[in-house]
């Protein structure tokens, strides 16, 4: 082979050596991602609350009351829930209010419980509950507790219904002091109530009793149980017909309001016919 021939042989052979593809490097193991943030787990209770919403929201039907009940207490069952208890004890008294025979006195017993539970959790209950609740610091649940009492008391009697009636008393004295406006003036309401109904010897006061039911009148004119109890109970005590007359006609004539309040202004209103039905016998 001359020496142009090798020459020209070596210049092919680094010719095809340079353009030859590089070696494969094998690449390094993909590293995974990291997984997005777990989204926070849906309440599994959601079905029951909203199932319960809806229904408390309809109960001038005593069954949708009932179906509200069963089931936020389904979801109390899941997991405990302060809330949930001042809901069940408000939705409890309604059920009394609109059941019939043993049946009330079941459904105020569960609601005091539900709210003294919402205040006093299982395992710290127990002592002097009228000292404690001079040291609670929220109404909520004294109110709701004083409100089931009371009516336990009154379906119970006079004898019976003498210790829960003197427990709602305090319990409502301390809910005036904390928060007169909660519940469309509940506590003033409740308080004037029970002033109302006990003997003067027994701590009754009705000078006290017709302030307390005017004030909340005063707070919440809409919300038509302030004036049924005032005259229910204040005009009632003093034999004062014609304020029994104007204020439960005043019932009558007033319309549902909001809708967060009409169906207690319906219930209201159907306790209203009802004592104007019964003024000869309680004049």
């Amino acid at each position: 082979m001359s020496f142009r021939h090798r020459l020209f042989f070596a210049l092919s052979v680094s010719l095809v050596q340079a353009c030859a593809p590089a070696p494969t490097v094998p690449l390094a193991p993909a590293v995974p991602l990291a997984p997005p943030a777990a989204a926070k787990l849906a309440d599994p209770r959601a079905g029951l609350l909203t199932l319960a919403h809806g229904a408390f929201a309809r109960r001038s039907e005593p069954a949708q009351v009932r179906r509200a009940v069963e089931a936020w207490e389904q979801a109390l069952d899941a997991r405990e829930d302060r809330e949930l208890r001042l809901r069940l004890a408000r939705a409890s008294h309604f059920l009394g209010l609109v059941s019939e025979g043993a049946q009330r006195r079941v459904h105020f017993e569960r609601g005091s419980e539900h709210a003294l539970r919402a205040w006093r959790p299982a395992g710290r209950t127990g002592g002097d509950e009228c000292a404690a609740a001079r040291e609670c610091a929220e109404a909520a649940p004294l109110f709701w507790r004083a409100e089931n009492l009371e009516a336990l008391a009154r379906e119970q009697g006079i004898v019976a219904g003498a210790a829960p009636r003197a427990l709602a008393e305090c319990l409502a004295q301390r809910a005036v002091a904390l928060r007169p406006d909660l519940f469309h003036g509940g506590p003033l309401r409740l308080l004037g109530r029970l002033l109302a109904s006990l003997p003067a010897l027994g701590g009754g006061d009705l000078a006290h009793s017709r302030e307390l039911l005017e004030a909340a009148i005063a707070r919440s004119p809409d919300f038509l149980q302030n004036r049924v109890d005032f005259a229910a109970f204040w005009a009632v005590k003093a034999q004062d017909r014609e304020v029994f007359g104007s204020a439960l006609r005043a019932v009558l004539d007033a319309p549902d309001g909001d809708a967060a309040i009409a169906p207690e202004n319906r219930l209201a209103r159907e306790r209203a016919r009802a004592l104007l039905e019964r003024a000869d016998v309680l004049f």
